[in-house]
């Protein structure tokens, strides 16, 4: 049986805090090892074709703009404003799939850690660390209801 859930864990394990996408996609793998989990420096657009298998799409990133974990809904409404192929945002790509005629999954969702730090480096700040714990309770918590409601 396939997955209906696919994780992605975005950012550069090279830069801080910008790691802790991917160190949160790690953790989920083994806490929802029903998930199918990726770990991506950005989003491309070769991705996009991916999205039509999955019911349920969680984008985790840091996000310098937030002092906590937070889960908010992408909206695929229409984008204004010209689409960059080198920074899709997780709405990009959605609209993406839906221009190419893909199936969108049925919800996506936007994880963001809070993210102090962006020097080279592979430690997270405590901000980070702590916002990894709460995102990755979070989203399993997320997960949980969603399967329970099925």
């Amino acid at each position: 049986m396939s997955s209906t859930t696919l994780i992605i864990g975005i950012g550069n394990e090279l830069r801080g805090d910008d790691a802790a996408g991917p160190v949160a996609a790690r953790l989920l793998r083994t806490r929802v090892p029903e998930a199918d989990v990726l770990e991506v420096h950005q989003l491309t657009a070769d991705l996009a074709t991916s999205l039509s298998t999955y019911d349920t799409v969680v984008f985790i990133d840091a996000d310098e703009r937030t002092d906590r974990a937070t889960l908010t809904p992408v909206l695929t409404r229409a984008r204004t404003g010209a689409v960059h192929a080198h920074h899709m945002t997780p709405q990009d790509l959605l609209l993406l799939a839906e221009a190419l005629g893909d199936r969108v999954p049925l919800r996506s969702i936007q994880a963001a850690i809070p993210a102090r730090s962006f020097d080279h480096g592979t430690d997270l700040s405590s901000t980070s660390q702590k916002g990894v714990a709460e995102c990755v309770d979070a989203v399993c918590a997320l997960l949980r209801v969603e399967v329970a409601a099925a």
